[in-house]
């Protein structure tokens, strides 16, 4: 686990793919709340963005400099340029 991130961002997604799979119902329950707790986020969603090389175009940021990348650097929008 990369010591920059907590352990609960760190083990929120695996939480959410494979939630099925956790044997315990109540603890499943909490861990899959958590789990979207965390998802909702947005620095997570941001974090997501950042040197993404996949997916929609609105969902990546190759390069990350400044707060308003987020807004104005993301593929879709510069080819609209």
């Amino acid at each position: 686990m990369p010591a920059s991130v907590p352990a609960r961002e760190y083990f929120a997604q695996p939480c959410i793919l494979a939630g099925h799979f956790t044997s315990p119902i109540h603890a499943a329950d909490r861990a899959s709340r958590q789990a979207q707790a965390i998802d909702a986020r947005p620095a997570v969603k941001r974090g997501r963005m950042v040197n993404r090389g996949f997916g929609e175009p609105a969902m990546q940021l190759h390069e990350r400099y400044d707060a308003g990348d987020f807004e104005t650097k993301t593929p879709d929008k510069l080819a609209a340029e």
